[in-house]
Parts: structure tokens; C-alpha cells; sequence
């Protein structure tokens, strides 16, 4: 099976922690199941290494990889 990556989410600061990132992953997940489950695994990597933006990925079901380069590394844990 072949890896899928996730681009980036992105919201002002306005719209940031309103629940709108974790409304558009559950939904892709649940809309989209079928076509998620052909992959082995759904990676993210984010721009920068805050406790904010991996919380946020941890908060939706995925697992720490790793960290390089202000970096991280994260993948889906169905």
C-alpha cells in the first residue's frame, strides 16, 4: 500500500481554536473513509514545531513520528 500526506490547514487567528480544523478532518476521514483506508498511512508534517500545532494533530488521532528541523512529523492513527 502506498502513504498519503496531508497538505497544510491553515486559519487566521481569528478562526483558530473554533473547532473548524478538527470539523474538516473528521469530516474529510468520515466522508472520504473508502478512500483513505487504501493507504497504509496518512502523514502530516507541519511548517513549524509548536506544542500548538501538534497538539492539535495529536487531539485528531495522530501519533508523533518524529521531530527534525523544527519539523514534525506525524501519522494518522485509525
Amino acid at each position: 500500500k502506498k502513504n498519503c500526506e496531508l497538505l497544510i490547514i491553515v486559519f487566521n487567528k481569528d478562526s483558530q481554536n473554533k473547532g473548524f480544523g478538527s470539523f474538516l478532518l473528521k469530516n474529510s476521514f468520515t466522508n472520504y473513509k473508502d478512500f483513505f483506508l487504501k493507504f497504509e498511512g496518512v502523514f502530516v508534517k507541519t511548517l513549524k514545531e509548536t506544542p500548538e500545532n501538534i497538539n492539535f494533530y495529536k487531539k485528531n488521532n495522530f501519533i508523533l513520528l518524529q521531530e527534525i528541523y523544527n519539523r514534525v512529523y506525524l501519522k494518522l492513527n485509525f
